[in-house]
């Protein structure tokens, strides 16, 4: 293949957006055939190639070029929504001085660094883990069966099992595997941290991990310190595609599934702010019918002293608009929460969207019980404001009758 252009090396694209790029044939077939979910490739008639981003954000590779695909929200909202979603403190506090970043990737892949560096600073977990080894000496547990099985005269080694102090454990052994899936950044300087920190975690036993195991990890005193690497390593696993079915993505490549990003944030910032005796319980599984064929699994459950009092979804779409200024929801959108609000046996389910702006909008249903609230927050505002929308929004949606002052559609 020839090389393409320096000019062209890096494309910027926008979530949700389309627009001309210059690519080589095989190289349009390459990213229809690999990126299905993340973008849609077409040619003209001319042969010009037009890509559309879906609601992804991060970087694709191409044998020619990398294609950095941005977010239609300020980078200070992206960083803001990761520190929630992630339970990353340091994100969210700090999300203010983030106006840009060229990379993403390279971004959290410094932010991981950076905490690693400080980790190994202070002190590697240890932990005690049984082993069985054949010794000189008894230590431990004798395995008497096994000794018995290859006694000789000459033997001269006990079977035992024992416990040993050993930093080969599975935090640790996590931070080894997350290493050893980054691929080299652009820059040399964070290339030459990221090499120096997997030759210090080689001691680590190396074993695959899928984000889905990261969330099983049990933190105590000793290794609490180890919870927001931990979150890090789980973002970065994530966007190499190591929870997908299909397997991780081409080497290079990271993506961030917007959908999942606000889901996860709406749920992680009203899980920690929603004062009780209100909770908040995430993707709860149930039943549409009786026979228990029709599966249901909203994204938000919100109980009083443990009683059900509102279903809500979360939308990441960009909403359309009437002209006298009210929004529109989609009728799917809203028969989606009416069947929750049966199925659960409640009056009150909410949609919430990334670009609502005004108050809410209440629709109800005519069987003069079940309403279903339009809500949501603007992540085109800063994250001072937003919030200060999120704070609004958890106050209406921990109410258990619909929010004053809201715009009613019969």
């Amino acid at each position: 293949m020839r090389q393409s252009p320096a000019t062209d090396a890096i494309v910027e694209l926008v979530e949700h957006e389309e627009r001309f790029v210059r690519l080589e044939p095989d190289e349009a077939e390459f990213l229809w055939r690999t990126y299905p979910r993340v973008l849609d490739v077409r040619m003209d008639g001319g042969g010009r190639s037009f890509v559309k981003v879906s609601s992804f954000v991060g970087s694709v590779m191409t044998p020619y070029r990398e294609l950095r695909i941005k977010p239609k929200c300020p980078a200070s909202s992206l960083f803001y929504m990761l520190g929630w979603a992630y339970g990353l403190a340091s994100l969210r506090e700090e999300a203010v001085g983030y106006k840009d970043v060229e990379s993403v990737w390279e971004f959290l892949v410094a932010l991981l660094i950076e905490g690693l560096e400080r980790l190994v600073k202070r002190d590697l977990h240890r932990g005690y883990v049984e082993r069985e080894r054949a010794l000189p000496a008894l230590r431990g547990r004798l395995l008497v069966e096994q000794h018995l099985r290859r006694m000789r005269p000459a033997e001269l080694t006990l079977p035992c099992r024992f416990e040993e102090l050993t930093p080969d454990t599975v935090h640790n052994q996590v931070v080894r595997f997350t290493l050893h899936q980054l691929p080299r950044p652009r820059s040399d300087l964070l290339g030459l941290r990221l090499h120096r920190l997997r030759s210090l975690f080689s001691f680590a036993h190396y074993r695959a991990f899928t984000p889905k195991d990261l969330g099983q990890i049990v933190y105590d005193r000793l290794s609490e310190h180890y919870r927001p690497v931990h979150s890090l390593c789980r973002l970065l696993l994530e966007g190499r595609g190591l929870d997908h079915p299909a397997g991780s993505y081409p080497l290079g490549a990271f993506l961030l599934d917007m959908n999942v990003l606000f889901e996860r944030f709406v749920a992680g910032w009203l899980r920690e702010n929603m004062s009780r005796p209100y909770s908040v319980e995430t993707q709860m599984s149930g039943h549409l019918d009786f026979g228990k064929r029709l599966r249901i699994r909203p994204d938000l459950v919100i109980s009083r002293s443990g009683k059900i009092v509102l279903v809500a979804d979360t939308k990441y779409k960009s909403m359309s608009s009437l002209s006298e200024g009210m929004q529109v929801i989609s009728s799917a959108d809203a028969y989606q929460v009416v069947s929750y609000c049966r199925a659960l046996g409640i009056a009150r389910g909410a949609l919430i969207y990334p670009e609502w702006s005004g108050g809410p909008e209440v629709y109800r249903v005519r069987d003069g019980e079940t309403s279903v609230t339009a809500d949501g927050v603007d992540l085109g505002q800063s994250h001072f404001a937003i919030d200060r929308i999120m704070r609004r929004l958890c106050a209406r949606l921990s109410q258990d009758h619909e929010p004053r002052g809201t715009r009613s559609r019969g």
